[in-house]
């Protein structure tokens, strides 16, 4: 497990299950076989599925477009229902929310977050759907101008 600069995070091992899973999926792009995950690692928010990877893209080097991308990752790891809070054992798919849903899909997931008593700390990545993925190795304190991402406290 990574961060955007390239640093080895040091919760990895609370993640060990999670990452196991990931691991042992063959999920090829072309002849490549995916290796780099965008993940979130519920950890440090709060207790509910602490030890849980939420993934939501994954690094494509032929350059696949997004909604293809997670077409194929929800082919390969179990989206998440949100009516129930994550397994702290597992790894779950991000499906896409689409622009007219995603009012309706922060509410909702605002309300399960209170009914679980768990801070709700939320935001909005806006992908365009021919998007792909931008791999930092850059700058990673250089932003991708193809994305839109908004956070705040709710």
């Amino acid at each position: 497990m990574f961060n955007r600069h390239g640093q080895q995070l040091s919760i990895q091992e609370d993640f060990r299950p999670a990452l196991a899973i990931l691991g042992a999926l063959r999920l090829r792009n072309g002849r490549e076989l995916v290796e780099w995950f965008d993940c979130e690692a519920l950890e440090r928010r709060h207790s509910i599925g602490r030890g849980t990877l939420l993934a939501f893209d994954y690094i494509s080097p032929a350059g696949e477009p997004y909604f293809r991308r997670k077409q194929r990752l929800a082919r390969v790891v179990a989206v998440h229902d949100y009516r129930a809070p994550p397994r702290s054992d597992l790894a779950y798919g991000v499906g896409a929310v689409g622009a007219e849903e995603s009012l309706e899909f922060y509410h909702r997931l605002k309300q399960l977050n209170a009914d679980w008593r768990c801070p709700f700390y939320e935001g909005v990545v806006a992908k365009r759907t021919d998007s792909l993925y931008p791999v930092q190795l850059r700058s990673a304190t250089l932003e991708f101008t193809g994305w839109m991402k908004h956070r705040w406290k709710g």
